[in-house]
């Protein structure tokens, strides 16, 4: 498969995920958490695919490919919007990580602790930030491939 296809391939995935209506029962809560963290982590690699797809003379490693997108060494444009995006901390890309970093703080899953109560806020929910990236993310890809190919 090529790596455009991979990436499509991986964000098509999370956007299924993301279409599944969850049944009410007593496993509610677990299942949508495991559909959203499952496409955000799918929406985290299809990033790492499009970053080996806009600029494959980097090897872009999976742990360290932010800090590699924040070196002051990019001279790439494509690169440079990521980076931007990536600054901007109410981006939908910086959104989108805040999500991914929820779902496995310090290597382990992110579970709720005993007695944790969640407060209602104007804050967008994890499956609206999801969703809003995989619109954003299309959108983007489509714009990062244009100019690649245009060079």
């Amino acid at each position: 498969m090529s790596q455009r296809g991979e990436t499509n391939r991986l964000v098509y995935e999370a956007d299924l995920l993301l279409r599944i209506d969850s049944v009410p029962d007593d496993a509610l809560v677990a299942r949508t958490r495991a559909l959203e963290e499952g496409a955000a982590l799918l929406l985290e690699q299809a990033l790492v695919s499009l970053l080996v797809e806009i600029d494959d003379s980097t090897v872009w490693q999976s742990g360290q490919w932010r800090g590699q997108l924040m070196a002051s060494t990019i001279q790439r444009a494509e690169l440079i919007q990521l980076a931007e995006l990536l600054r901007r901390p109410d981006s939908w890309l910086s959104l989108l990580l805040d999500e991914c970093a929820a779902v496995v703080p310090a290597g382990r899953a992110a579970t709720p602790a005993a007695g944790e109560v969640m407060i209602a806020t104007t804050r967008l929910s994890r499956r609206e930030v999801l969703t809003q990236a995989v619109i954003e993310f299309k959108a983007l890809a489509a714009a990062l491939r244009h100019t690649n190919e245009e060079w």
